[in-house]
């Protein structure tokens, strides 16, 4: 329990002072704004444009609303570990870390949490701005049971995250450049999580690789639990399967650190 205790004061210390360092850098909160809303706006445009020319199997209320969602899911569950990691391993820093007495990846999750509150901060223009002028067509129907359902899936959905990128981050012990590990696992996110294609909108094949892939907690399966998408057995079936994946990636976390650092020789830039 003090070694716990000991943790997550840790955490918030180092926290609190990534924090102060990232909301320096005004520019970038503008840039975080734009990302964050250029391509979930694009993709509700174009599906909107789509239902009003055929039937689909959902109305233009819950596409507004799915694609405002994914919004703010996509902050909740974000984790930006791979980068965290991977350039500590490429510049030859993390043989610092290691010499610290806590664990490296005390560090790693304060960098992200650091992130993840300025950059649900900066979302507040955009969510003022869809409100304002879909603030009608919006259709939420949160109870205190789809409520903690999407917030325990947003949780399970943060850490499946963090683990697959830390992941990801700790290949860079074999390969030097993560950068395109990154994109790849970006563009391949995108499409495999329901950031373009909602679930209930994907073709058969599309639609059984988003519910079996662990992309899927990313955004779409909180936000099926929000909209009542998903009945009670397919609630509980993702929680399982979620939960399955991130025993999994606990446990390849843990091999990979270990063989990485085996073979890790810290050679800077």
């Amino acid at each position: 329990m003090k070694q716990l205790a000991r943790n997550i004061r840790l955490t918030w210390v180092f926290t609190a002072t990534f924090w102060q360092t990232i909301s320096q850098y005004r520019i970038g909160a503008v840039t975080w704004i734009i990302n964050a809303a250029v391509t979930p706006l694009l993709m509700m445009s174009i599906w909107l444009v789509i239902s009003s020319q055929q039937q689909l199997a959902m109305n233009q209320s819950q596409i507004v609303t799915y694609f405002f969602l994914t919004v703010v899911v996509d902050r909740l569950t974000g984790s930006w570990s791979m980068s965290k990691i991977g350039e500590q391993i490429r510049s030859g820093n993390f043989s610092n870390v290691l010499l610290k007495p806590f664990s490296y990846l005390i560090e790693v999750v304060s960098h992200t949490l650091s992130f993840k509150f300025i950059r649900l901060m900066a979302l507040t223009p955009i969510i003022v701005t869809v409100i304002a002028i879909f603030g009608n067509t919006l259709g939420f129907k949160f109870t205190i049971w789809s409520s903690l359902l999407f917030a325990l899936a947003a949780v399970l959905g943060f850490l499946i995250r963090f683990c697959w990128t830390s992941m990801l981050g700790l290949l860079t012990f074999w390969l030097e450049e993560y950068y395109s590990i990154d994109a790849l696992d970006g563009l391949i996110g995108q499409v495999l999580s329901g950031g373009l294609i909602p679930l209930a909108l994907a073709p058969s094949l599309l639609g059984h690789l988003i519910i079996y892939s662990h992309y899927r907690f990313f955004i779409s399966f909180p936000i099926e639990l929000a909209l009542g998408q998903t009945g009670r057995y397919q609630a509980f079936e993702g929680f399982v399967l979620g939960g399955l994946y991130l025993l999994l990636l606990i446990l390849l976390n843990s091999i990979i650190y270990k063989v990485g650092l085996k073979k890790y020789g810290a050679y800077g830039n």
